[in-house]
């Protein structure tokens, strides 16, 4: 076992169970130092509810504002899969409270790896059924589209508030302001 990961996942992957359990190691060696009673009590239930709540917060993040419409239609002309560093548990439930559509969302925890290791990619490649070249990438951060195209992916850049812009170096097949404008640009008959 990794000392900053669980038994089976890398170094970096932490569950909010394995948050929780960690926060329950670290209130066992602080609770003899804190007062007794009730009102200990309550104040320990309180940050307890406090820390679940931060845990769980990358599960309730609000989309873009044309992320949903946009996945939408191109689910409607295209097979659209997810690719994230969040787990699997933690992708169920973002996709559930945003309303994102995809076909099927992969996490980087079934590669044991993070991007841009290569073999990240290849889940959504080997899920596509199809060459490399035939899938596209598509996201905010250059630095996860320079990994697709490591191993062969097509991308498409959206620029994105606190994304990783590229550099005027950068080539990317599409490049675009938003993902309402790249999907009209990809539907476009």
């Amino acid at each position: 076992m990794d000392p900053r990961g669980e038994p089976g996942r890398p170094r970096g992957f932490t569950s909010a169970g394995g948050l929780r359990h960690r926060i329950d190691l670290f209130l066992g060696l602080i609770a003899p130092a804190l007062p007794t009673g009730q009102d200990a009590a309550d104040q320990v239930q309180s940050w307890m509810a406090a820390v679940e709540r931060l845990a769980t917060a990358s599960q309730r993040l609000k989309p873009w504002d044309d992320s949903s419409g946009g996945l939408t239609r191109l689910a409607q002309r295209f097979p659209v899969l997810g690719l994230s560093h969040a787990s699997r548990a933690t992708l169920l439930r973002l996709n559930a409270y945003a309303g994102l559509r995809w076909h099927q969302a992969f996490s980087a925890e079934d590669a044991q790896a993070y991007k841009p290791a290569p073999e990240v990619y290849q889940l959504a490649i080997d899920a596509a059924g199809c060459p490399p070249e035939r899938v596209l990438l598509v996201a905010a951060h250059a630095w996860g589209l320079r990994g697709a195209q490591a191993v062969g992916m097509r991308t498409a850049y959206v620029q994105r508030p606190g994304g990783d812009a590229p550099e005027s170096s950068g080539i990317f097949v599409w490049r675009s302001d938003s993902l309402d404008a790249l999907v009209a640009e990809l539907t476009a008959e």
